[in-house]
């Protein structure tokens, strides 16, 4: 039996995306603790019976050309310890991994006006955050920083969702911010991931995954291991298009560092026989279309 093992994976914790970085172009690094948890989940497949224990005949390793993609990758090979490892990160903005990995089919990494437009609903006046947080800030005799944080969270939508919590402090008290703050999120994410913007997202990576089980069907190779290291945007709309009736809200919210959607294929060197997917570790229920697409694109032979 052949066993090709692709795992889509969230970059491991970056430092802030602040308005000025965005402005400058530049991208943050993973933080020293995102590196160790990378380590750390590499080495985790060594110590795995269900991987193999990490022996892989084949290892392939794809980053975005984000440098907190490439660091994540660089850090999880350090942890696997594979010498059989084929790397390919992006050298350039819209090279083939990073087409694979951030960019969707259309070649937007995601389509900054729908997300604005939902970011601005969620906390207009009327909507349930807006007078949840009014309703506080009443309470707590600080309206006049109502129009500041509503601005600021809206903000934070628009370009770095895992300040939320801090934005809401000055209101919630530590649990309750926490809970708005993960709620804001993944309706966010769930309303912009709707079927068409889901596809957009899919396309390029079931391509691949296609392309990966017909090469290595006419390889003599039993155990194969294919990483690609994706952000938030990607491994969401993966998620929600490979896993039968997913919402990010049923799936235990928004993709956090190191997330991943873990597609096993299994074959007998003719015809794929098993297709089995797990979203953080679980098992799910693959989407029936997409189980149907991929057994029809793949043409094993004897």
């Amino acid at each position: 039996m052949v066993v090709i093992d692709f795992i889509f994976i969230r970059h491991a914790q970056r430092a802030t995306i602040t308005k000025a970085v965005l402005q400058k172009g530049a991208q943050p690094s993973i933080t020293q603790e995102g590196r160790l948890k990378s380590i750390a989940w590499g080495k985790s497949i060594n110590k795995s019976a269900f991987f193999f224990r990490g022996t892989y005949d084949a290892v392939e390793c794809f980053a975005s050309s984000f440098a907190r993609n490439q660091e994540t990758a660089k850090a999880i090979l350090t942890g696997l310890t594979s010498n059989n490892c084929i790397i390919d990160f992006a050298r350039h903005p819209g090279d083939f991994s990073d087409s694979l990995l951030r960019l969707r089919r259309d070649n937007l990494h995601w389509d900054e006006k729908k997300v604005a437009i939902i970011a601005q609903q969620l906390v207009k006046k009327g909507s349930r955050y807006h007078s949840l947080i009014e309703e506080r800030a009443k309470k707590i005799k600080k309206e006049y920083l109502l129009k500041k944080v509503l601005v600021h969270l809206e903000d934070l939508m628009n370009r770095d969702n895992s300040h939320l919590y801090q934005a809401l402090l000055p209101f919630l008290a530590e649990k309750r911010a926490k809970e708005c703050a993960a709620k804001l999120s993944v309706t966010l994410y769930d309303l912009l991931m709707d079927k068409k913007e889901v596809a957009l997202y899919l396309e390029r990576p079931l391509t691949f995954i296609i392309q990966k089980i017909n090469e290595y069907s006419l390889q003599d190779k039993k155990h194969i291991l294919i990483i690609g290291v994706t952000h938030d945007f990607n491994l969401a709309g993966l998620a929600k298009g490979i896993i039968k009736n997913a919402s990010l809200q049923k799936l235990g919210g928004i993709p956090g560092y190191l997330s991943h959607l873990h597609l096993r294929i299994t074959s007998d060197g003719m015809k794929v026989k098993h297709l089995t997917v797990y979203y953080n570790d679980k098992k799910k229920q693959m989407n029936s279309l997409i189980k149907e697409r991929i057994l029809k694109g793949t043409s094993f032979k004897p």
